[in-house]
């Protein structure tokens, strides 16, 4: 039984009507578990790439697995998306309205679990990227590196299978960008978590088990 948790057969993205090729006939298979990489010059298609398989966007032409489903087969994304998968972006992407615990719970919403349970596990993940003082401030008041580790304990809130991060450093300093890549590295290797990681940095991807180089929509 192969233990890749994604499979990309054949895989082609367009936009423009066709005019303009995100990514051009991609294969490509991922380990679970494993923490990789993907670089590329802006405009390259990684962001696209991540899309895919992040099921916010779909393929014109080839096939998609994750985790052992068929992506575009499946008819309930949204579903099997919060169940297997947990985003962080570069900029954190925070309800400006609710409190970071709040923040935390909104994945959990609609798993089942009671509201007494998300305040004790979105406490949880706050406590374990630093931030259990700052449970009850709103992301105006939080710092930008605050801000993003908010984000992923968001992203960790419905323990996903797989981790998809988007320049989740890009937009801090090397400290703060240290705290972030470590949270997420923890994560991964204590839960056996697959990290699919977009960044410019060489430094992080040299981190990675795999790197995967796009360029002009294509893996090289």
């Amino acid at each position: 039984m192969s233990n890749n948790i994604i499979c990309l057969e054949n895989v082609s993205k367009s936009f423009d009507n066709g005019k303009t090729a995100a990514l051009k006939d991609i294969n490509l298979q991922i380990r679970e578990g494993a923490f990789v990489a993907i670089m590329g010059p802006s405009g390259s298609g990684k962001s696209t790439l991540l899309n895919i398989i992040g099921t916010l966007d779909t393929p014109d032409s080839g096939n998609v697995m994750i985790s052992g489903v068929d992506i575009l087969k499946l008819k309930d994304l949204n579903e099997f998306r919060r169940k297997t998968i947990g985003f962080v972006f570069q900029l954190h992407n925070l309800i400006p309205t609710l409190t970071s615990r709040e923040n935390v719970e909104v994945p959990m919403y609609g798993t089942g679990l009671k509201p007494g349970e998300m305040k004790i596990r979105a406490l949880e993940l706050l406590k374990s990227v630093g931030l259990e003082n700052m449970a009850d401030k709103k992301p105006n008041i939080l710092a930008g590196g605050e801000r993003q580790r908010v984000a992923v304990a968001r992203a960790l809130a419905n323990k996903p299978k797989i981790i998809l991060a988007d320049e989740p450093t890009g937009a801090f300093d090397t400290k703060n960008g240290e705290i972030i890549l470590k949270l997420l590295q923890n994560h991964q290797k204590t839960l056996n978590t697959t990290l699919i990681m977009v960044t410019h940095e060489k430094s992080i991807a040299k981190q990675a088990d795999h790197i995967i180089n796009i360029l002009d929509g294509q893996i090289k």
